[in-house]
């Protein structure tokens, strides 16, 4: 597996950066950021979270700036939050992972940030699969989801499986593992291999969606 680089994309507001409150993060899995083996087939880079960075983007609103990472990129992530945070205590801190970066994502907010004390706003698992196939599957506790306000995860169970889905599922996908501690836990016809769709899961009969909340923070 090739090791990830400290590459990553920042956007910002297109107003500026005087009016930022919050910063979103979205975290690619496997072969998004780096091309990787999967058995005896290579893979990526896909770059499927910078796509959805690039799609959300077109939308968003003055408040929020965004950032691109691979799952590989914990260490920079972590670092890059604390160093926000010190330039502004204030700054909401929102992580969007899919895949491998669903639970890289998970971990950040639950374990890493807990521990130094910083909230994160919007904590969203697109189809989390485990970092490592050899990890085990790691559940928060209570405790580990106190700094955490709002906390999605996001099942994607199609009825009829792609190439993705079949890697996923061998990979380690959480499946409803997190469901007992998701706010929302969704479960969505989308393949594991389409973040926007998966973000684009309806959380309620009004049909609102993880996007929507996305979009609500970048305009708040």
């Amino acid at each position: 597996m090739h090791a990830s680089t400290t590459l990553h994309a920042t956007t910002g507001s297109a107003h500026g950066t005087d009016n930022v409150t919050n910063v979103i993060f979205f975290i690619g899995g496997g072969a998004d950021k780096t091309r990787e083996r999967f058995g005896v087939v290579y893979w990526g880079p896909t770059r499927l979270m910078e796509y959805a960075q690039r799609y959300f983007q077109k939308h968003q609103g003055p408040h929020s700036i965004t950032e691109y990472y691979g799952y590989l990129d914990k260490k920079e992530i972590v670092k890059h939050i604390r160093k926000l945070r010190r330039k502004n205590p204030a700054i909401r801190i929102n992580l969007v992972g899919h895949s491998r970066g669903g639970s890289v994502a998970k971990d950040i907010a639950t374990k890493h940030l807990r521990k130094k004390g910083i909230e994160v706003n919007l904590l969203i698992a697109l189809d989390p699969v485990k970092a490592k196939m050899r990890n085990k599957y790691k559940i928060p506790n209570k405790k580990g989801m106190k700094n955490v306000t709002t906390f999605i995860s996001v099942f994607a169970k199609p009825q009829r499986r792609g190439g993705a889905d079949y890697i996923a599922l061998v990979g380690g996908q959480y499946g409803e593992r997190l469901k007992r501690r998701a706010h929302y836990f969704l479960q969505t016809a989308a393949g594991h291999g389409q973040p926007i769709p998966l973000l684009k899961t309806h959380l309620d009969a009004d049909g609102k969606t993880p996007f929507d909340l996305l979009l609500e923070e970048s305009y708040g």
